[in-house]
């Protein structure tokens, strides 16, 4: 078996608010294999993007890791990302080892500079380069990211280009160091559609081409279905369920999992009204005792709402955060409606 490139293990971040410390991310685990994609989804709120800038070290004020390791392996060994400095990591693993992919492309740019000047900017402080070869890899990565005239582009500065082309210079800029570990942070979420499937696309190209292992953060379960290998579901700050993509979709066994499928509308059917989850996501500054689903949870037993469920193994590589899954547990089915959308489903191996 291979080793993680990236490995997460209790990651647990605390924000101090109003003197009190509020756990945003409690002990939450995965891996990333070279070549891989391993999706965090869920609603606004739910921690995947202050997770994904942990990876990173970029937090907001206030914001520190309590617990938890994020080793990154590479051909010289292991590097726990919680033991450095903020300054060892902008200068030793970002851009470097680890890039992100933002999700406002236009505002992730330097209005005031021209945006090839942007992506060397990287190359030369990492690699040492001439001014000259710093332009020419530029140029060169401008073209491998589908821009076309690259030469013209390079003198270009954000405003002229589409959201599209910003967001495949941001992509260019990322992978200008050659990282092992591309975090995509809502790359999508501001584009319409069709740019949309364009970028997954070319995300797609350049992951397979580079072997890169990827952590892609999302709340659209059409977007894991299309590029993801293993997603995790997050809620509250926790993972509650985590599998395959085969696994998640075909056989979702956390009631969070179902509400997020059924709400996913599908194309070429008549379903009526989209899905809705009940309520409201959970205080992370009051969060209720137990399952912090619980009270969203039209299928939640008196055990949950007095004590916060293990992972229950329910098939190889698939672990859920809930007491339904206990051995013991009253046996409850998935909603119908689901059931039949799963079921017309093609298969996510087939995609």
């Amino acid at each position: 078996m291979s080793t993680p490139v990236l490995s997460v293990k209790d990651l647990a971040i605390t924000f101090t608010h109003d003197r009190r410390d509020v756990e945003a991310i409690r002990g939450i685990s995965f891996e990333v294999n070279a070549g891989e994609v391993v999706a965090l989804v869920g609603e606004s709120g739910s921690g995947k993007s202050v997770t994904a800038r942990a990876l990173m070290g970029l937090g907001a004020r206030g914001q520190r890791i309590s617990g938890g390791s994020i080793e990154l392996t590479g051909p010289d060994g292991s590097l726990d990302l919680t033991t450095r400095s903020p300054r060892e990591l902008q200068r030793q693993v970002n851009g470097k080892r680890i890039a992100m992919v933002f999700q406002d492309a236009l505002t992730c740019l330097d209005p005031t500079m021209a945006v090839g000047r942007q992506i060397a900017e990287g190359l030369r402080a990492h690699y040492r380069m001439s001014r000259a070869q710093a332009r020419a890899r530029a140029v060169e990565l401008l073209t491998e990211v589908g821009i076309d005239d690259p030469e013209r582009r390079y003198r270009q500065y954000p405003h002229q280009l589409s959201g599209g082309m910003c967001q495949r210079v941001n992509i260019a800029i990322a992978l200008a160091c050659e990282p092992d570990v591309l975090i995509c942070d809502e790359p999508t979420t501001a584009l319409d559609v069709t740019i949309q499937l364009r970028i997954l696309d070319l995300l797609a190209r350049l992951q397979a081409e580079r072997g890169l292992a990827v952590v892609f953060i999302t709340h659209d379960l059409g977007v894991v279905a299309r590029i993801a290998d293993r997603v995790n579901v997050m809620y509250a700050g926790r993972i509650v369920e985590q599998g395959s993509v085969e696994a998640v979709f075909y056989d979702p066994r956390h009631p969070y999992t179902w509400g997020l499928l059924s709400a996913m509308p599908s194309l070429g059917s008549d379903e009526g009204p989209l899905h809705t989850i009940p309520g409201s996501p959970a205080s992370l500054i009051d969060r209720p005792a137990g399952d912090a689903f619980a009270p969203r949870n039209e299928f939640a037993l008196e055990l949950d709402h007095e004590q916060e469920p293990p992972y229950f193994e329910v098939s190889p590589g698939h672990r859920v955060a809930s007491w339904l899954c206990h051995p013991q547990a009253p046996t409850v089915e998935m909603p119908k409606a689901l059931r039949a959308k799963i079921d017309s489903m093609t298969k996510v191996g087939e995609r």
